[in-house]
């Protein structure tokens, strides 16, 4: 499949323009690379027509397999000498209409879900199953059975795992093209992704899905010794966060990317200090509460000292505290501590 194909399966994304030069002005590519306006949501009328090209071949195939013959037969009933073909594209017209109609319902074809995703399996298959009971039914009650009474229920099998297959290669296709067009006209950053769980998978997807992603993920790293085996999306789990410094020599990663809630600050000091020895930028995802549209590449920031020390910062006003103790004797306990020995040139400490 070209990427003429995938301009003909894939619906324009928003008018607004994607990417921004340095000076703020939108950047519209011609040629292939306007597949940078395609989203992966479906466009209706070829889908529309793959998925009745799938229904007749499996249709078709069922019904050979229950004959035990690919002969086609020029009537509209079986006649034992094959596949009535007349009746074959009476049937596929019939599911053809009932299926159309019933994923208009659903919004399989207008782009509810993904193309390729899991959330759009489900609808597919429910669309398929209920468009086989309907296709039985009319061949059960025709005055002449036109196909094999069980061949529906074998096709509709058939009909969603290459309904699925479709989806999926354009999907993959899709995802290739624009790596590799993003790739051909700037050399991004390689990252190394310190969590592979939801968020850290999420944030992989999305430096490979924009094409205004400066990022390319390279690897994973995780504590979970569940997912050392780990794969998602072409990219593996290079190790432990206490094997930082050889993921980075292996994976060649020139920026880190911490990206999961479940990590204590003494993790987080390390990592951060061995990659500013090894002079490797540190990014963060921010807090969940703040991350509404999903986590995306260009939420990633630095790394605040609040999240090195494990709890927020304490606003101290030093004012209001000076005029409470100006004139009285202070008892500072721990004073070899931070606090302690912050405040220990301010007030004169003295035992009570």
């Amino acid at each position: 499949m070209s990427i003429i194909s995938l301009h003909a399966v894939l619906w324009p994304a928003a008018s607004s323009p994607r990417r921004i030069s340095e000076d703020g002005q939108p950047i519209r590519d011609a040629g292939p690379d306007t597949l940078y306006d395609r989203d992966l949501h479906p466009a209706p009328v070829p889908f529309i027509l793959i998925d009745a090209l799938m229904w007749f071949i499996g249709l078709w195939a069922a019904s050979a397999l229950r004959l035990e013959a690919l002969a086609l037969s020029f009537d509209l009933s079986l006649d034992g000498a094959g596949t009535p073909l007349l009746g074959l594209l009476v049937l596929t017209a019939i599911a053809v209409a009932v299926y159309t109609l019933l994923g208009r319902a659903v919004r399989l074809h207008q782009g509810r879900h993904l193309v390729g995703s899991f959330d759009e399996m489900a609808p597919l298959a429910g669309v398929v199953l209920a468009t086989a009971f309907v296709v039985t039914a009319t061949n059960a009650v025709w005055p002449e059975q036109m196909l094999p009474m069980t061949a529906p229920v074998i096709a509709a099998p058939m009909v969603i795992l290459a309904a699925a297959t479709v989806r999926y290669l354009v999907r993959l296709l899709a995802a290739r093209t624009l790596r590799v067009l993003r790739e051909a006209q700037a050399e991004p950053s390689r990252a190394l992704i310190v969590g592979a769980g939801d968020i850290g998978r999420a944030l992989a997807d999305s430096m490979l899905r924009d094409p205004s992603s400066a990022w390319k993920p390279v690897g994973f790293l995780d504590d979970d010794l569940r997912k050392r085996h780990l794969r998602h999306a072409g990219v593996s789990v290079a190790g432990t966060t206490d094997q930082l410094r050889p993921a980075i020599e292996r994976t060649g990663a020139d920026v880190l990317g911490i990206a999961t809630t479940h990590i204590s600050a003494d993790t987080m000091g390390t990592l951060t200090a061995v990659a500013k020895e090894l002079e490797l930028p540190s990014k963060i995802v921010p807090p969940l509460n703040e991350m509404i549209d999903g986590v995306h590449h260009t939420d990633l920031r630095e790394i605040q000292p609040a999240g090195l020390l494990g709890r927020r910062p304490v606003d101290t006003d030093l004012s209001t505290i000076n005029e409470l103790l100006r004139g009285k004797t202070v008892l500072v306990t721990d004073a070899g501590g931070p606090i302690g020995s912050v405040n220990r040139p301010r007030f004169d400490a003295a035992a009570v």
